[in-house]
């Protein structure tokens, strides 16, 4: 498994329109992105830094969605709400609890 990690770095008055961006964006995820198994949106609100964490089936998913016109549109949609352009970065999955992974991809088969 492998997770792919979007940090943006909101202007002070606009993480609430890119959190709203953001859940609109991921509805339309399991429909638009091979091997998606969950995402969870990680925000500090006192610094406007947020993480969004998508987990993939491989490292082959998660590159292909990196590459593909719809991140491409989503990261251009954040970008003006955004002081600096956001970031994409990939890890592995070592461990964890991955029934919480699996409980967030069920919520995903059910929207």
């Amino acid at each position: 498994m492998t997770a792919g990690i979007l940090t943006f770095q909101f202007k002070a008055d606009q993480m609430k329109q890119g959190m709203e961006i953001w859940n609109a964006t991921m509805k339309l995820l399991p429909q638009n992105a091979k091997g998606i198994k969950g995402t969870v949106l990680l925000t500090q609100a006192q610094t406007g830094k947020c993480l969004s964490i998508g987990f993939w089936e491989n490292a082959a998913d998660s590159n292909a969605f990196g590459a593909s016109n719809f991140c491409r549109e989503f990261m251009n949609r954040m970008q003006p709400l955004c002081v600096a352009p956001p970031t994409r970065e990939q890890f592995d999955v070592s461990g964890g609890d991955l029934s919480a992974i699996q409980a967030i991809q069920g919520r995903m088969a059910a929207a």
